[in-house]
């Protein structure tokens, strides 16, 4: 069973480097350790939520979400980044989950995210996570596939 708390950004930072530091891909695809800072500081101008997300021995995961997104007004999910020893077990799926339960909870209706067309197994996995694809959109020069999750609140 999984469990969220917000992020830390004085306690959790090093895990967060972790993190990042064995995700090649998110690297190509969001910004170097070396930069992790600045984009976490450029992050909380969309007043979105850091989540550290943990099981019964350990911090296994990283979540960041909007709940207002300015290009549509709907929920975003930003980042997912799991533990290297702990992907495949199960793990994103569960954060995800747990992220449109809260969500459903204050009566949102739909949760996008985007990953770029060249990610491949980002857009496998959202798919595998009841993500539908939606549209693909250009930005800088980048392609990218828009994802939405319809929202039920399951009591």
């Amino acid at each position: 069973m999984l469990s969220a708390r917000n992020y830390n950004s004085s306690e959790d930072f090093y895990f967060l480097e972790k993190l990042v530091i064995h995700s090649p891909e998110w690297r190509k695809e969001e910004c170097e350790q070396h930069e992790l800072a600045v984009y976490y500081n450029q992050s909380n101008m969309y007043n979105g939520i850091w989540q550290v997300w943990e099981n019964e021995k350990h911090s296994v995961g990283l979540s960041f979400h909007v709940e207002w997104a300015p290009s549509n007004g709907k929920a975003w999910l930003g980042t997912l980044l799991i533990e290297k020893e702990h992907r495949g077990a199960g793990y994103g799926r569960s954060i995800l989950n747990g992220l449109a339960h809260q969500l459903a909870q204050q009566g949102h209706k739909a949760f996008f995210a985007a990953a770029p067309v060249s990610q491949g197994s980002w857009l496998k996995f959202l798919a595998a996570c009841e993500f539908e694809q939606f549209k693909s959109e250009k930005d800088s020069g980048k392609e990218y596939i828009i994802s939405v999750r319809p929202l039920v609140l399951n009591e």
